[in-house]
């Protein structure tokens, strides 16, 4: 008679609801919370990747614009004040360096163009490295003489690769640009340029 009584408790406070409210009500929050911090998980990397397109594209414009004082210069001008060259990695283990860069002597304080690693603030108020590297090449070439004889030249070129890089992580490329100068931009022509 005992058992049975407990056993009769046992069933009522079983069919009983109350602190039934109360799980469901955890059991709402963790789901909620789940799909918040998802949420604010996809804002985060959104933010990142977009702080990151910011860099690489302000990076892009400071290389052009560095390009673009190269491409102002004549053939003899394009040249690095060999003061200016850093003997240091990154600079010196990048693909586009070489110990027989185009080297002059620029006057001081060193314009932009002639200066081979600098730093200097981005229009988004962040710091970027541009790095410039300036190479002599002879690369055969055969062009054709006025009377229609063929005749190889060793035609002169100097080739600028820009590089701009994070100051923060100088072996992180944000940017890479290069382009190459024919002797024929020199006026006078450079010294054994083809004129024909």
């Amino acid at each position: 008679m005992h058992v049975r009584a407990d056993r009769s408790l046992v069933h009522r406070r079983l069919r009983q609801e109350g602190g039934f409210g109360l799980i469901e009500l955890l059991m709402a929050m963790t789901i909620l919370n789940v799909g918040i911090l998802a949420t604010v998980a996809a804002f985060n990397s959104g933010i990142v990747a977009l702080r990151h397109a910011g860099k690489i594209s302000t990076a892009s414009v400071l290389a052009d614009k560095q390009m673009e004082l190269y491409r102002s210069l004549t053939y003899g001008s394009i040249a690095l004040d060999s003061t200016s060259i850093p003997a240091t990695a990154p600079y010196n283990s990048d693909p586009a360096w070489t110990s027989t860069q185009a080297t002059t002597t620029c006057t001081t304080p060193l314009p932009n163009e002639c200066n081979a690693s600098r730093t200097i603030t981005g229009p988004d108020h962040h710091r970027y490295r541009i790095d410039a590297y300036i190479v002599n090449q002879n690369p055969a070439t055969t062009y054709t003489q006025p009377a229609g004889s063929p005749h190889a030249a060793a035609r002169s070129v100097r080739t600028v690769t820009v590089v701009v890089r994070d100051p923060a992580n100088a072996n992180k490329v944000l940017a890479r640009e290069m382009s190459t100068f024919d002797c024929s931009t020199a006026l006078p022509y450079a010294t054994g340029c083809p004129t024909t």
